[in-house]
């Protein structure tokens, strides 16, 4: 009976951080989203132009003459990313007092 609840405590943990880790990559990506696409359209706008002086000419539109980022909107994204951490931590020690009252037995 002592090996069925260590393999079952055993399982719970590797259950629990799973779970932690899928909820990380989660926000981790939806956090990410709008910084890939700034970047994705930064270089393309670099490699169009190292394009445009290896053939010595000049397309005139391009990709654009570079990117801005808004402080403001930085801020924002942070603010959320803080305030989405809070909660995915709220999450985790409210499923582990939770799992921590499950018996085996």
């Amino acid at each position: 009976m002592i090996l069925i609840e260590e393999a079952a405590k055993r399982l719970i943990n590797y259950l629990e951080q799973q779970l932690e880790q899928y909820i990380i990559a989660q926000v981790v990506e939806a956090a990410i989203g709008p910084l890939v696409d700034t970047v994705a359209n930064a270089v393309q706008g670099l490699v169009f132009q190292a394009a445009e002086s290896a053939l010595g000419v000049s397309g005139g539109g391009g990709g654009g003459s570079g990117f801005r980022i808004d402080p403001d909107a930085l801020e924002e994204h942070a603010r959320m990313m803080h305030e989405q951490a809070d909660a995915v931590a709220g999450h985790a020690q409210m499923f582990q007092s939770k799992l921590a009252g499950v018996s085996f037995e």
